[in-house]
């Protein structure tokens, strides 16, 4: 069996073309992966200390849930979604609640939709919510 010349110098390229190829693929699919994930959760240890350090509901929480979450259409009264997030006390049950999963929404992991529904909040008042959840969710 005798083998063309030219079918070699062909080949060389050829394959240098697919590695390549796989290569960049490789690294597409890597980014991709490890940028489009549901959960925002930010990185604590990246965050200043005023994210995840003395969080208090009225001065930090409290604000939040006012402008991202009682608001209509959401948890304000007479709207579908549980809970009526205009009253305070409730916004402590249900962060309280083994059964609502508010730090898991917060931070858009789990099963249950990420909340806010619509908006977004900074990586900084995610890891409000979550230290002042991890905390008991304190009246303070």
């Amino acid at each position: 069996m005798k083998i063309n010349p030219s079918s070699k110098s062909v080949s060389k390229p050829f394959f240098r073309v697919i590695s390549m190829l796989g290569v960049v693929l490789t690294g597409c699919y890597l980014v991709f992966q490890t940028s489009c994930t549901r959960n925002r959760a930010p990185l604590l240890s990246n965050l200043p200390d005023s994210c995840t350090m003395n969080i208090s509901f009225s001065k930090n929480i409290l604000p939040i849930i006012n402008v991202s979450c009682a608001i209509p259409g959401c948890h304000y009264h007479g709207s579908t979604a549980p809970d009526d997030f205009t009253i305070p006390a409730n916004v402590i049950a249900d962060a309280r609640s083994a059964t609502a999963d508010m730090k898991n929404r917060v931070n858009h992991t789990g099963s249950n939709p990420p909340m806010p529904a619509s908006g977004s909040i900074t990586a900084c008042q995610i890891a409000q919510i979550t230290s002042w959840i991890n905390a008991g969710a304190p009246d303070n």
